[in-house]
């Protein structure tokens, strides 16, 4: 069984993410800069609110487009070496599916194989491969999808990991069926 999302599906995915990244992180800036501006400026005008506003919408709106754009190229690089190399294809029986290992300091892209004994995920990136993460099928505990933040959700051990993935509904089926049936 070798189950694959299509190529395309994946870009966009990771379009999405680092748009909503950047997007939600200078909105959050601007919100701040705009609460100290006003806390500082106690008699401020509209007028000057109202540029203010602007300003910063339109500095959102121009670094979200160029951080994203940033970083997908270079995650993308990465996805169409995957694709391209025909990884995906190989005749070993697993799961292999691109997908970002959520966590605090950062999105880390990488490969879930999914075999029936074994999770792993490779990190795409060569200095993040301390980040490689290795469970045993015995110690899985739970899979499901997390309800904050939208990603599946692997408990094992009394730990918890986070892997956001395109179709993570389907996907969710896939590993599961990988996994219990064997």
């Amino acid at each position: 069984m070798n189950f694959v999302i299509e190529e395309e599906k994946v870009h966009n995915f990771i379009k999405d993410y680092f748009k909503y990244l950047y997007l939600k992180t200078f909105l959050l800036m601007d919100v701040i800069w705009i609460l100290i501006f006003y806390i500082e400026e106690k008699n401020i005008n509209i007028l000057t609110l109202a540029i203010i506003i602007f300003t910063t919408i339109m500095g959102t709106t121009m670094g979200t487009f160029f951080m994203y754009r940033l970083h997908y190229n270079e995650v993308a690089k990465y996805v169409k070496n995957f694709y391209s190399s025909n990884q995906h294809k190989e005749k070993e029986d697993s799961i292999k599916l691109i997908c970002n290992f959520k966590k605090y300091d950062g999105p880390t892209f990488g490969v879930l194989h999914v075999y029936c004994k074994k999770i792993l995920f490779i990190p795409f990136k060569e200095e993040l491969q301390y980040e490689k993460i290795i469970i045993n099928h015995n110690n899985i505990k739970d899979i499901r999808i997390n309800k904050s933040s939208k990603a599946i959700e692997i408990s094992y051990n009394n730990r918890k990991v986070l892997f956001a993935l395109p179709e993570r509904e389907y996907c969710i089926k896939q590993i599961k069926n990988k996994i219990l049936l064997n």
